[in-house]
């Protein structure tokens, strides 16, 4: 589940800032004077954190340990986690986005003026379908 806290105008930019967060980093919070920093390591008595401008690609960079106070961390904002699904639940969505699919292109040869395989063609390539030729046999 993905943990935010309720600051809008950081959850907005959530994705687009942790493209940019070290890869170990967990969330992300600002200062009073708009300083981002990252944070990893969370317990009840501590973390660790290593200010954004502080990090240069290329060059190592040092986490900082720090303790917790009651107001620390309050607005943080946490990494979000990639949605965790059953094998079930997969296969139905597979299965849901194919008949999509289907369904998409059977609406576009309706439109068709023709019943030529060639004229057909044609429509759904201009709609945007694609296959991949190296699995059909002529």
């Amino acid at each position: 589940m993905t943990q935010l806290s309720d600051n809008s105008a950081l959850i907005n930019d959530v994705h687009v800032l942790f493209l940019d967060a070290p890869s170990d980093a967990q969330a992300y919070d600002k200062t009073l004077f708009e300083k981002l920093f990252w944070v990893k390591d969370i317990t009840d008595t501590s973390y660790k954190y290593v200010y954004a401008d502080e990090i240069n690609e290329g060059f190592e960079f040092k986490w900082t340990q720090c303790g917790i106070t009651d107001k620390h961390l309050a607005d943080l904002v946490y990494r979000p986690v990639d949605v965790v699904e059953s094998p079930e639940e997969r296969e139905y969505f597979e299965r849901l986005m194919r008949e999509q699919q289907i369904d998409a292109m059977a609406a576009v040869i309706r439109t068709s003026p023709t019943n030529s395989a060639t004229g057909i063609a044609h429509l759904l390539v201009e709609a945007g379908c694609t296959i991949d030729t190296p699995l059909i046999r002529k």
